[in-house]
């Protein structure tokens, strides 16, 4: 029994450890091509000051809102590892997901209602009231 309780502790050690890793990886590739490509750093600043918003062309929102679903689906994905017990809650401050910046975007509200139909219905509601807490 004692073999087995070590097993199953090492084998959740193991699913955390790998679980952080990944949610690690999402958050560096979501982050990545602002530090690595001047033009979506630009982009992103852009789309920070609503008075320039006539600046971004379709091609221009389309990428603020594919980098908004990258987003949602990193933080989707880290909230339903805490609600299946995979990871600990702490796991959402720790990456930065807590009071998300999404949430303070200016441009966040022009595309939550149409993402957030593709979020796992628990995550919109959380998201919901963080909404509701940030305003």
């Amino acid at each position: 029994m004692v073999f087995v309780g070590v097993e199953i502790r090492q084998n959740t050690i193991a699913a955390r450890a790998a679980a952080y890793q990944e949610i690690g990886f999402s958050t560096a590739d979501l982050w990545r091509p602002s530090a690595t490509d001047p033009a979506v750093a630009a982009l992103r600043l852009l789309a920070h000051d609503s008075s320039r918003w006539s600046e971004i062309d379709d091609v221009g929102w389309w990428q603020l809102r594919s980098i908004m679903a990258v987003g949602l689906r990193t933080w989707e994905t880290l909230f339903l590892q805490v609600q299946e017990g995979l990871l600990p809650e702490t796991a959402m401050k720790r990456f930065g997901w807590g009071a998300d910046p999404h949430l303070y975007w200016p441009y966040f509200d022009r595309f939550w209602p149409d993402l957030g139909n593709l979020m796992d219905e628990e995550f919109a509601a959380y998201i919901e009231a963080q909404i509701d807490a940030s305003r």
